[in-house]
């Protein structure tokens, strides 16, 4: 595993506050020339959303994402009043603290916040998992996978949201009216 102290050291702070200094493509041609092919391939692999074998990082955060995933589709089963059996027979791990943070975040009073803590959750987690890891390969995956959260993150205006649903509730009125 290689050590990239000058790209690392050179690279923007990510702040879950902030906003991506970069998008991600735009990343990923600034440091293709500063890392191996290999390197460069399983952190272009990550930042796309694909998954790497063999990367702490990318397995943990994969194991980590969908025990997210698992979590809310149990809770928003019984919030339904749905068996959550469906959505528990396969499960192998539970952690108090997902399920608290999964809870709050589907009592959130909007959409936003509730994708805001989740958002929050997998920054922590991926603050845990390159916890002293500062100028080599997993914390650049980790500096990759927070980048794309960010990114995914920014695309969430309120105010074109906020519209896109005026639009959408419009197109439904008009055609309940001309049914």
């Amino acid at each position: 595993m290689g050590s990239y102290y000058y790209l690392a050291a050179g690279l923007p702070t990510l702040s879950p506050d902030g906003t991506a200094p970069f998008s991600v493509d735009e990343f990923l041609s600034s440091i293709e020339g500063f890392i191996g092919k290999r390197d460069y391939a399983v952190i272009k692999t990550l930042a796309e959303g694909g998954d790497v074998k063999g990367n702490r990082v990318c397995e943990g955060f994969l194991r980590f994402r969908k025990l997210v995933s698992e979590e809310m589709a149990e809770q928003r089963a019984r919030k339904q009043g749905v068996s959550p059996e469906k959505y528990t027979k396969d499960r192998e791990d539970r952690e108090a603290g997902v399920s608290e943070a999964v809870r709050a975040a589907l009592a959130a009073e909007n959409p936003l916040e509730g994708e805001t803590a989740i958002f929050r959750l997998y920054w922590k987690y991926l603050d845990e998992l390159s916890v002293n890891h500062i100028f080599d390969m997993e914390a650049l995956s980790a500096y990759a996978l927070k980048l794309s959260l960010l990114q995914r993150k920014n695309r969430f205006v309120e105010t074109d949201g906020r519209r896109e649903f005026e639009r959408l509730f419009s197109n439904l009125q008009t055609g309940i009216k001309n049914s």
